[in-house]
């Protein structure tokens, strides 16, 4: 008796446009290196959600005051 192998791809914790950003992610690695990875279909949400913003390296100094809203 074969087995099937059934891949869930409907992200409930994450929207829209932060798997948009992790499929673009993932298929550069699929065409830099194509036997790095397992191909697998993409994953969707049911929502859409903000753009995601890229944070510059910051020392955690400084991420501390972004994410507390401080100036120092």
């Amino acid at each position: 008796m074969g087995t099937k192998v059934c891949q869930l791809t409907t992200n409930y914790r994450s929207h829209g446009r932060i798997l948009d950003l992790a499929n673009s992610i993932v298929s550069i690695i699929e065409t830099l290196f194509p036997f790095s990875i397992d191909k697998l279909l993409k994953e969707k949400s049911n929502r859409d959600g903000i753009k995601p913003i890229v944070i510059n390296p910051l020392s955690a100094h400084q991420l501390k005051s972004i994410f507390l809203g401080t100036k120092n």
